[in-house]
């Protein structure tokens, strides 16, 4: 089972800037629908964007669609619709010769990678793994030329996690426990790299019971202490606890953390913020007779309120400590 951000989804990484604006306003409807999770009317908008570019005789735009709906077809659980999609928006790319079409070749190589990961093909999805690395390459060398470091680092993050995906392919093995991988990232040791997350299903939520970085296994304790660790998709940080915090966290020397950037949920017990110098961790106070919030430095604390605007984006939720085996 594959989680996956909006960011690392194939239809967000897809490069648009070509396409005529009525297209690129559809895809664009399409991309905000499915995000906010009404899969229906973003299906609508791709069906019209797949419409108007076969009238328009616009090939590489009916590729971007096919993918867009790709994308909702795997989030539905039609992975056979999806890999038709897929592997037509895949043959119409290959065929384009503008260079900027390999951003586009690549990402869907990595979609036609991804629905056969997820139909358990493990060799047809190394190949097309593969095949989104290779083009990728050609990608970063366009974009590099042309001074583009936006799409050049969204090039190198895509190719970091097809990496992860390949070596996780590479080293699946059959047992008790489902794999579960999402796009994490390794803070505190100058690095970033993925993690894959081993799980126990027993229905709605998803448990976690035990987590790989790298070569590493470590098992997994929930916050509050005793708590289970459940994993919905979104954005997630593993972190090393510094040895001046880890009483304030029941954690020992040594021990990591497992955190998610919050988005709209309620604040926690506390929170984790990342300083150029290193993590803080603290709660917010609301300033008496406003409404502005600080972040203040202490033990762990509950208070109510939503996460404020200001500085939300350096924020992590801990939802777990990392105790290696």
């Amino acid at each position: 089972m594959i989680y996956l951000p909006s960011g690392f989804a194939p239809s967000s990484l897809l490069y648009t800037q070509d396409c005529p604006d009525f297209i690129c306003h559809l895809l664009e409807k399409t991309e905000q629908q499915r995000e906010s999770g009404d899969l229906g009317r973003a299906r609508q908008y791709a069906e019209d964007a797949r419409r108007y570019s076969l009238e328009e005789n616009a090939h590489p735009e009916r590729a971007l669609a096919l993918i867009e709906l790709c994308d909702i077809h795997r989030e539905s659980g039609r992975l056979g619709a999806a890999l038709s999609h897929a592997i037509e928006a895949h043959t119409i790319l290959n065929r384009q010769a503008s260079p900027v079409q390999r951003h586009n070749e690549a990402v869907a190589a990595y979609n036609l990678g991804l629905i056969h990961h997820l139909l358990g093909n493990r060799v047809d999805a190394l190949k097309w793994y593969q095949e989104g690395l290779q083009a990728l390459q050609i990608a970063r060398e366009y974009w590099s030329t042309h001074k583009e470091l936006g799409w050049n680092h969204k090039c190198s993050l895509l190719e970091r996690w097809i990496s992860s995906l390949c070596d996780c392919l590479s080293s699946e093995e059959g047992g008790l426990y489902s794999t579960l991988i999402i796009p994490t990232w390794v803070l505190g040791d100058g690095s970033s790299r993925f993690c894959v997350v081993e799980i126990e299903i027993k229905g709605p939520p998803l448990l976690a019971r035990r987590m790989m970085v790298d070569e590493r296994s470590f098992q997994i304790h929930g916050l509050p202490e005793g708590e289970a660790v459940t994993l919905a998709a979104g954005k997630y940080r593993i972190l090393r606890i510094p040895d001046d915090h880890c009483a304030q966290v029941g954690a020992e020397k040594g021990d990591w953390m497992l955190a998610r950037c919050p988005e709209n949920i309620q604040v926690p017990y506390y929170y984790a913020r990342e300083e150029p110098d290193g993590l803080e961790f603290g709660y917010f106070e609301r300033d008496l007779g406003s409404s502005t919030f600080r972040f203040v430095e202490a033990d762990p604390h509950i208070i109510g309120g939503r996460v404020p605007d200001m500085g939300a984006a350096s924020l992590l939720y801990p939802i777990a400590l990392l105790k290696p085996d």
